[in-house]
């Protein structure tokens, strides 16, 4: 996906803002879970070595659980510095209202786990379409403010 060009020169759309918050929770749950480098506390025996046939029942057994991180790579530098910006903008730019703030956060956290629009509206007990026009009128107060601070170069 072609990174989209924006900051003080050019003004985010609504789109924008939720495909950066989007793929900010896609990113957040490609990140490891737990903690990652040595430990303050523990033993040093090393872990023990796995037999052939240990690992052979585990790749047929379908409830296996896997040690260690998932076998998805990290995501790159980059993109978690995108996922670490994207994910401040709600906090950062409205913090006079928590309710647009949550709404924002919850809705993008349930797209990025592919849960379909119709779904969400089910489960907040309004319908489709009024969703959609909460949801455009929430990232439309968020998209202005972040384009202001853009423009005054904060």
């Amino acid at each position: 996906m072609p990174e989209p060009a924006y900051g003080p020169e050019y003004d985010l759309t609504t789109t924008d803002v939720m495909d950066r918050l989007i793929e900010a929770y896609v990113t957040l749950r490609r990140m490891p879970a737990g903690r990652l480098g040595p430990t303050s506390y523990g033993n040093a025996w090393p872990e023990m070595r796995e037999e052939w046939s240990d690992l052979v029942s585990r790749l047929k057994s379908p409830d296996s659980t896997q040690k260690g991180r998932s076998s998805s790579p990290l995501p790159p530098p980059n993109q978690v510095s995108r996922m670490e910006e994207a994910l401040e903008w709600p906090m950062k730019f409205l913090p006079d209202r928590p309710n647009d703030r949550m709404f924002i956060i919850n809705y993008a956290a349930a797209r990025s786990a592919k849960m379909p629009v119709k779904s969400i509206a089910h489960v907040l007990g309004i319908t489709r379409q009024h969703l959609l026009r909460v949801r455009k009128r929430k990232l439309t107060v968020l998209t202005r403010r972040i384009n202001r601070h853009w423009r005054r170069g904060n």
